[in-house]
């Protein structure tokens, strides 16, 4: 199975393109008629409760595939310290605040990602063993920033595990982990389209201003094509993210991916007139 999201969908840039003269309390519906897959992004900064989840799962009738980004108190404050015990109550909080929705057809992956400070050593691999052993029975995607990380060791980890790596799109700086060959760690794989700003990545005014880039049909044809003749026949399921969100570009790029690859919105048969 195929699944197409973005990292959001809560953003007043895609009222002109998609939202247009639609209340907010129906945003999410509307998504559904463009994507089958919704990554949260809101719980890197914020710690949901069930209820959230299970409110989005029953507004989209349980059509939409759901996954979240780890809170950053578990992947990134305080990270790089030689203790992380303070990290791993919070995250085996998260785990059995969710658990009974692993079983869930719409729950997805959960994505742990890491920044790009840091670094491979032995230290930090059993930082990253011990956060993924909390998600021991979620299906999880690791986004490592740094590229150290795809050594042998880590990867026969993932392997073992079955833990997918995250492929990125992303601009190209030394050390910095991208599509990483399409490297395949488990029965299903994980993509992220940050989009090309170079200008932007280091520094940027907002996460938005970041990812702020509309792919051309060249650079998305290929990936399809790496995506048909690398992925698809290997794994059971890949999900494809878009995080270039400002001024709707995820909604454009994505669209043309989707039918590329004839993949259905969620809900299809939504009966809300839209502006597109």
């Amino acid at each position: 199975m195929i699944y197409i999201g973005s990292i959001g969908w809560e953003y007043k840039d895609w009222q002109e393109s998609i939202y247009k003269n639609v209340p907010f309390d129906k945003w999410l519906l509307v998504y559904c008629k463009f994507f089958n897959y919704l990554e949260i992004n809101k719980t890197y900064n914020e710690l949901v409760d069930k209820n959230y989840f299970q409110n989005l799962a029953k507004l989209t009738e349980r059509k939409l595939k759901i996954g979240f980004r780890l809170n950053k108190a578990v992947t990134h404050l305080n990270i790089n310290k030689s203790s992380i015990s303070e990290n791993l109550v919070i995250a085996e909080n998260i785990a059995n605040q969710f658990s009974d929705l692993v079983s869930e057809n719409w729950f997805g992956p959960i994505i742990i990602d890491f920044p790009f400070s840091f670094y491979f050593n032995k230290n930090n691999f059993s930082k990253v063993i011990a956060i993924c052993e909390c998600f021991e029975n979620y299906k999880k995607t690791i986004e490592f920033s740094n590229k150290e990380w795809i050594n042998d060791e880590v990867i026969d980890y993932l392997s073992t595990n079955k833990i997918a790596v995250c492929l990125r799109d992303v601009p190209k700086f030394d050390n910095l982990a991208d599509d990483l060959n399409f490297l395949i760690t488990s029965d299903f794989s994980y993509i992220k389209f940050y989009g090309k700003n170079q200008e932007n990545w280091w520094q940027p005014l907002t996460e938005e201003d970041r990812t702020h880039y509309l792919y051309n049909q060249k650079i998305l044809t290929k990936w399809f094509k790496n995506i048909n003749e690398k992925l698809i026949n290997n794994i059971e399921d890949l999900f494809i993210v878009f995080n270039n969100v400002k001024e709707g570009n995820a909604i454009l790029n994505s669209e043309y991916l989707r039918k590329k690859l004839l993949v259905k919105p969620a809900i299809d048969n939504y009966q809300l007139e839209l502006p597109l």
